[in-house]
């Protein structure tokens, strides 16, 4: 996939989140694999309002035209409807944007997400045996030594008749590199559970990628590989190649693994680990090793949300020097050994939003594999722009009388502009049941984004309940926006504020 290029005269990389300035308003989109009786392959799009206010003038539009829900959108409440795509090949990807617009509170919201109308070339696992015909083995074989693979979707699918309730396909040796442009292993093919077990293989990878465009991981058990579950092999571009693999995981649960999830070194396109358990792995869940892209990215090259990532034996998130445009959002990040999201000191790019972060053996949030830090340079930004510095939580007072706790704090926020080059800080706040590191605390329960105070000087935040006994912590990030994309690095937390009884 070519990538757009923005040159500039320091060589920076940009991300902008796909879902949306209002994170609470947001698309959930199903993609489509399978043609229908009409021969159109449908996309399902679901219009959130998770906000508290109601939305108007609800509108998505896409390729295809504009759908509006026949009233305003309640609190809580969603539209659906499906929009179905035609494919004129037996074989072919078809990818949509989808873009929502609302009125909430005044304020227009916005929101995008990216769906998929795909037809693959289907290769069957109809037996869970380690090998022969119908195994999991022989698909991956047949799948690798079909040309059309190099250029068309190629899936494997599950279709196992058999008593147990679920599918476990014990491997006594590793499965072979898995090759092609575009594939996808579904275990939700299978209406029982499939597990993947690698306990007996004595070395390597359980699912080891090396393609061209993307590899997608479906509704899998990946367990007791000793090495990665999920291997992606990013590749370095040259004049005659000009590709780099995405990798989309979703629905499975990984445990018990040396690793989880490993991106290596090169460059990669992108993707999403989304709505899945990386437990009890040896070392970390995710582990993003790949290289940054000279070019300008305009979405977050990495998107991790809605997992539990817990019990593992490093980092439960660990980005590595050359990460490049990671957005963490609603996980939970617990009980692992080491940090529960280590970012290396050249890693850049780096959003984390409404996350719950606790019990991990060192901090919720570390930059630069040191410990609590001061300031953190960007050494790819000049220091003017790309210094993080922790923010500050200067009081806390609950009110009886109204049953709120109100929070100030530096530094001073304000709201996010268009511009050609400007700069802000955002400040997320937590409540945290005990100070587990000393002076720190983690991000155990999310309490929301902070606001300017009226007088400018610095943030405050009123919370509705009583959070007396409670350690609080606040995360500053650094948003730019330069020429309309948007570029966030996060810092590490604040020192831990005891929340006392004031009046």
């Amino acid at each position: 996939m070519t990538r757009p290029r923005l040159l500039l005269p320091i060589v920076l990389t940009l991300a902008a989140a796909t879902a949306t300035a209002s994170a609470d308003f947001h698309l959930d989109v199903t993609s489509g694999r399978f043609a229908g009786a009409d021969g159109n392959v449908p996309i399902g799009i679901q219009v959130v309002n998770a906000t508290s206010m109601e939305a108007q003038d609800v509108a998505v539009t896409y390729a295809g035209g504009t759908f509006k829900p026949a009233h305003p959108l309640a609190p809580g409440e969603s539209a659906s409807f499906e929009a179905r795509i035609h494919l004129d090949q037996p074989y072919a990807r078809r990818d949509l944007r989808f873009d929502a617009s609302a009125t909430i509170a005044g304020a227009t919201q916005r929101a995008s997400a990216i769906g998929s109308a795909v037809l693959y070339k289907r290769f069957l696992v109809t037996q869970s045996g380690d090998a022969g015909p119908g195994s999991l083995r022989a698909a991956v074989e047949a799948l690798d030594a079909d040309a059309q693979c190099a250029a068309v979707p190629c899936s494997i699918d599950f279709d196992i008749d058999s008593a147990e309730a679920v599918k476990r396909i014990a491997l006594f040796s590793p499965l072979p590199q898995i090759t092609g442009a575009d594939v996808r292993i579904d275990g939700t093919t299978q209406p029982e559970t499939v597990k993947i077990d690698g306990a007996l293989t004595g070395s390597g990878n359980g699912l080891d990628f090396n393609v061209v465009l993307r590899a997608d991981v479906v509704g899998l058990v990946l367990r007791s590989f000793p090495d990665n579950a999920i291997l992606v092999r990013d590749r370095i571009r040259t004049k005659s190649f000009d590709t780099t693999p995405r990798l989309y995981v979703t629905h499975c649960t990984i445990e018990n693994n040396f690793r989880g999830i490993t991106l290596s070194p090169g460059w990669f396109d992108g993707g999403e680990i989304r709505d899945c358990v990386i437990s009890d792995n040896i070392r970390s869940g995710i582990f993003d090793w790949s290289d940054h892209d000279p070019g300008l990215p305009l979405e977050p090259v990495l998107r991790v949300a809605h997992n539990t990532i817990s019990g593992n034996g490093a980092s439960g998130i660990f980005l590595g020097e050359g990460s490049d445009g990671a957005l963490l959002i609603d996980n939970v990040i617990e009980r692992n050994r080491d940090f529960g999201v280590a970012v290396a000191p050249n890693a850049i790019n780096v959003r984390i939003m409404r996350n719950s972060i606790a019990h991990n053996g060192n901090a919720a949030i570390d930059l630069g594999l040191d410990g609590p830090s001061a300031v953190v340079h960007d050494r790819r930004i000049p220091s003017a722009l790309g210094d993080r510095m922790p923010a500050v939580i200067s009081s806390a007072v609950y009110d009886t009388a109204t049953n709120t706790t109100t929070i100030t704090g530096l530094p001073s926020v304000r709201p996010l502009a268009n511009c050609d080059l400007c700069r802000a800080d955002l400040v997320s706040l937590w409540a945290n049941d005990a100070a587990e590191h000393g002076e720190y605390a983690e991000a155990q329960t999310y309490l929301g984004e902070a606001q300017q105070r009226a007088d400018g000087g610095g943030w405050i935040l009123t919370y509705p309940g009583d959070l007396r006994g409670k350690w609080l912590t606040a995360l500053d990030t650094r948003w730019l926006n330069i020429e309309a994309a948007d570029f966030f690095n996060a810092g590490e937390l604040s020192k831990a504020f005891f929340v006392h009884v004031s009046r």
